[in-house]
C-alpha cells in the first residue's frame, strides 16, 4: 500500500503525527521516515539526530531519517512525498497559540500545493490508543468530486480490508422519495434520496463494480463539516476521507473550509485527497 509514510519533523509539534505514522505503519508494512528540510548547503548531520529524539519522544521509532535541501519548509516537504510509494502524514493546526500560525502556514501551504492525497493529523486527533485504521468513512459531495477520490478511497479500502462508509450530507429542508432500501450493489442506510444521494449511490454502485463493497449513509445537515465530524466521531479507528474543496451546494465554501475545518476538529486522521481548481474542478 504504502513503502514509506513520511512524517515532516519542521512542521510541529510531531508526536502526534509520528503516533499516526507508526500505527498505519503496522497495519500495512510501511517504513516510518523523518523529514528534515535544510536550507542548501546548511545540513550538518545535527538534526537527523534531533528528528529521531522527537519520534522517541512520541513512544516512536524511525526506520529512516531524509534530508531535503530547500528554500522553504513546504517546498522540501512536497519534494520529499513526490517519491513514488509515499504517504505524507502531516501535522495541521497545532493546539496551542505558539506556533500555531507558523504550523498553520506550512501545512495550509502543503495542502495547497501537492498533487497526492495527505494523512492529516489536527489538534485533537486521539492517539492514546493507537489509531486502528479498521474503518475507512468517506465525505461524497457530489459526483464530480466523489470520482476524484474514488482511486483512494478504492487503495485504502483495498489496503486495509476494509468497507467503505460514504457519507453523503443531505440538506434537512431536501424532500426526498422513498427510500430505495439495500438493494442493488450498495447498501444504503438512512430515508430516502434526494439528487445529491443519488449520485453518491452510483459511486457506491461503481465501487462495488470494482469489487469494492460500499454503504451509503445519508446524514441530514446543513454544515459538512458537523455531519461528517458527527458520523465519525463514535467509530472505533477509522481514516476519514475528504476532498480538498467543496462544490457542496448546501454550502459553496470558499478553498478548502470543510476540509480545514474536518481536520482542525476531527479525533481521527482525516486523509485529505487533492480536487482543487488546478485540477478542473472549480
Amino acid at each position: 500500500m504504502f513503502e514509506r509514510i513520511l512524517v515532516p519533523v519542521d512542521v510541529g509539534p510531531p508526536g502526534a503525527a509520528f503516533q499516526v505514522a507508526e500505527a498505519l505503519a503496522g497495519r500495512v508494512g510501511g517504513r516510518v521516515v523523518a523529514v528534515v528540510v535544510e536550507r542548501p548547503g546548511a545540513a550538518d548531520g545535527r538534526r537527523e539526530a534531533d528528528a529521531a529524539a522527537s519520534a522517541a519522544a512520541a513512544g516512536c521509532q524511525v526506520d529512516d531519517v531524509e534530508v531535503r535541501p530547500a528554500r522553504d519548509v513546504a517546498s522540501g516537504i512536497l519534494a520529499a512525498s513526490a517519491t513514488p510509494g509515499s504517504l505524507l502524514c502531516l501535522t495541521t493546526y497545532a493546539g496551542g497559540a505558539e506556533g500555531a500560525q507558523v504550523v498553520h502556514a506550512v501545512s495550509d501551504q502543503v495542502l495547497r500545493r501537492t498533487t497526492r492525497p495527505v494523512l492529516a493529523v489536527g489538534p485533537r486527533v486521539v492517539t492514546d490508543p493507537r489509531p486502528t485504521f479498521s474503518e475507512v468513512v468517506a465525505c461524497v459531495d457530489d459526483l464530480v468530486l466523489a470520482r476524484h477520490v474514488a482511486p483512494s478511497l478504492a487503495t485504502w479500502a483495498t489496503g486495509l480490508g476494509a468497507e467503505p462508509r460514504l457519507v453523503q450530507v443531505v440538506d434537512p429542508t431536501a424532500e426526498l422519495g422513498e427510500s430505495p432500501g439495500s438493494g442493488g450493489a450498495a447498501g444504503v442506510s438512512g430515508s430516502g434520496e434526494s439528487a445529491e444521494a443519488a449520485a453518491a449511490r452510483r459511486l457506491a454502485d461503481e465501487l462495488h463494480a470494482r469489487g469494492i463493497g460500499a454503504t451509503l449513509h445519508l446524514v441530514r445537515d446543513r454544515d459538512p463539516a458537523d455531519a461528517i465530524l458527527r458520523f465519525a466521531e463514535p467509530l472505533r479507528g477509522p481514516v476519514v476521507v475528504i476532498a480538498s474543496h467543496s462544490r457542496s451546494r448546501l454550502r459553496r465554501a470558499a478553498l478548502g473550509t470543510v476540509a480545514r475545518r474536518v481536520t482542525g476538529r476531527s479525533s481521527h486522521p482525516v486523509l485529505v485527497v487533492p480536487t482543487g481548481p488546478f485540477l478542473g474542478i472549480e
